[in-house]
């Protein structure tokens, strides 16, 4: 990746919900999803995902300060919440959480977005991230960057903002009512992509 060359960054975060097995509704939310259990019953692949340790590291750069302003103090928290268990979780409202980066990503790996019009967008995959919360939140992240091959496969603003509008969704936001045609056809017209492969 020549950073010089990236014309666009894009994070898109699909979140889920997640609870241990064999448990009643009726027990409390923090017995059904009890983050430490998914390092203690080892319910993570190791082969596939790595626990993954937020970094901050401070550089003479912007991205020192666009980082430390990107995270909140309380997001900040969550994301060093190795460094944070010597604290009093309730006196710092800390949120557990665990996050686990995918190490089988290949090289040259794509996360790509096909319209309905035919337009297609082709994303270099840099990471896939897992986050678990103790709350039975979980969030899968992909974090993608554009380096068009040549100047002319350069994208106009346009392009990168439909990169945002339909990579982003993979559920429906409605379903059409037109008879003959399929429910999907309609919001695939409005911000849901034909197809989202990787």
């Amino acid at each position: 990746m020549d950073k010089n060359k990236i014309q666009s960054y894009h994070n898109f975060l699909f979140p889920f919900k997640w609870e241990l097995t064999g448990q009643s509704k009726r027990t409390p939310l923090a017995k059904r999803a009890p983050v430490e259990a998914i390092e203690n019953k080892k319910l993570v692949d190791s082969n596939y995902w790595q626990k993954h340790e937020f970094d901050f590291k401070v550089a003479n750069d912007s991205q020192t300060y666009n980082n430390y302003f990107y995270f909140y103090e309380a997001v900040r928290d969550v994301l060093n919440l190795e460094q944070n268990k010597a604290k009093n979780k309730q006196e710092h409202n800390i949120i557990a959480g665990l996050q686990y980066q995918y190490v089988q990503l290949k090289e040259n790996s794509k996360y790509v977005i096909q319209l309905k019009s035919g337009e297609k967008y082709e994303l270099n995959i840099e990471a896939v991230l897992l986050n678990f919360y103790e709350n039975g939140v979980g969030v899968i992240t992909f974090q993608l960057y554009n380096e068009p091959e040549k100047e002319e496969t350069k994208l106009k603003l346009e392009d990168i903002l439909k990169i945002d509008d339909y990579g982003r969704r993979v559920c429906p936001q409605f379903l059409g009512t037109e008879k003959g045609k399929p429910f999907t056809d309609a919001p695939k017209n409005n911000f849901l992509a034909n197809s989202i492969l990787k």
